[in-house]
């Protein structure tokens, strides 16, 4: 546990290699109620020559909050910023990868560290978080009370309407993974905090070469979204990857390292 303020504690999972060849770390902070389990592939890949830091953000389970507190984004771009400064790495010697909610939190976090990232992954970022108001409503009146109500709907909607489960199932078993095992009253503070934000005054001021990893086969990150960002960035490259099985495997594995080794 990793205390980041007076009032929140983060777990932080370290995957060191045997034999450590002093290759540069690589820090993970991944997307909104989502588990470690989801990216066991990943992290196995690379820490088989890096070691890996697995930051679990406050609207996680783990996550020890002492009274009422903040769970906005910029508030989990400052906690990682702390991670980093705690883990003590030097300017330009580890590498940042966010996940949807994580790539967020790195881009508002970036102005604020120390110690630069030599180069940064965005994972199938999310740049908006535009949500109906009538689930804003419901969430704030009764998204603890209902949880287990809202849980069947969310999932009903999602395969309805936004996951193609024979063209990326692995979507549906994050985001199925991450309902059942959220904290709801984490989560509904965070989707209230979140709301309305957008990454766009933000990503402009991630300076270092950065990758964009795209699903065009997921309905829930928006592909127009992840071009924009491209344009934005000042040393920006992008790769489709297609499917969310194929972002949490090794092929994910293969694509971080060539980036990471082409522009050394």
């Amino acid at each position: 546990m990793v205390k980041v303020s007076d009032r929140v504690s983060l777990k932080v999972f370290a995957f060191i290699p045997v034999n450590l060849k002093g290759n540069f770390p690589f820090v993970i902070v991944s997307g909104l109620a989502t588990m470690i389990d989801s990216f066991l592939i990943i992290i196995g890949g690379l820490s088989k020559f890096h070691p890996v830091y697995y930051v679990e953000t406050r609207d996680k389970t783990s996550s020890v909050i002492q009274d009422e507190t903040d769970y906005s984004i910029q508030a989990m771009g400052m906690d990682v910023s702390e991670v980093i400064e705690i883990l003590k790495f030097k300017d330009k010697e580890y590498y940042l990868l966010g996940y949807s909610l994580g790539s967020a939190v790195i881009a508002d976090a970036y102005r604020h560290m120390k110690s630069k990232p030599r180069r940064v992954i965005f994972m199938e970022p999310t740049a908006e978080f535009n949500y109906p108001g009538w689930s804003l409503f419901v969430i704030r009146h009764l998204g603890t009370s209902i949880y287990s109500v809202l849980k069947r709907i969310a999932k009903w909607y999602l395969l309805r309407f936004v996951i193609d489960k024979k063209q990326d199932r692995q979507m549906m078993v994050i985001s199925f993974n991450s309902l059942d095992h959220a904290d709801p009253v984490k989560l509904k503070n965070t989707i209230l905090s979140v709301a309305g934000y957008s990454i766009w005054d933000r990503i402009t001021e991630v300076r270092c070469p950065s990758l964009i990893v795209g699903t065009t086969k997921d309905g829930l990150h928006n592909d127009d979204h992840l071009k924009r960002m491209l344009n934005l960035l000042e040393k920006g490259t992008y790769i489709d990857l297609e499917t969310n099985e194929r972002t949490h495997n090794e092929d994910m594995v293969d694509v971080i390292t060539r980036f990471i080794s082409s522009m050394q």
